[in-house]
């Protein structure tokens, strides 16, 4: 729609050969409003991917969390033999595994949590910014053409 009303305008101002327009700032600043507006939705739609793979990784990283605690209460628990092994279970080793794979799970849901936090808000930033500098850029549109009919 920014971009629409930007080529519209521009159209518009040669189309009618206009040499001498009242209130050339209204429409210059009409432009400069619109492309933030269309920078700001740009800068919005990458964001909201950034923000979905991070939302994506951080229930990866839950499930997997709640995974090994669940492996844990079994291994721990539990008799367990191997069925394709002919070695005997080592119960330790076990532990320590779900130790060490649950830290670097928890290291990942923090960063992920962190960066789904960071992109939201980024796309709630550029959101705002576009919608502002749109409907000025419209307002400085209509300002423009009042003045020049």
């Amino acid at each position: 729609m920014n971009a629409g009303a930007l080529t519209f305008s521009v159209t518009l101002l040669g189309t009618f050969g206009m040499k001498h327009p009242h209130w050339e700032e209204s429409l210059h600043g009409a432009w400069v409003c619109l492309l933030i507006a269309i920078a700001a939705c740009l800068v919005r739609n990458l964001s909201h991917q950034h923000y979905q793979l991070a939302d994506a990784m951080t229930k990866l990283a839950e499930s997997e969390i709640a995974y090994i605690e669940i492996d844990h209460e079994i291994v721990s628990t539990q008799t367990v033999i191997y069925s394709d092994s002919s070695e005997p279970f080592d119960r330790e080793r076990e532990i320590a595994l779900d130790g060490s794979n649950r830290e670097v799970w928890q290291k990942s849901l923090a960063e992920q949590q962190n960066n789904a936090t960071r992109n939201w808000r980024l796309v709630v930033g550029a959101e705002w910014t576009a919608g502002i500098s749109m409907v000025l850029g419209f307002m400085f549109l209509v300002l423009f053409a009042i003045h020049n009919l």
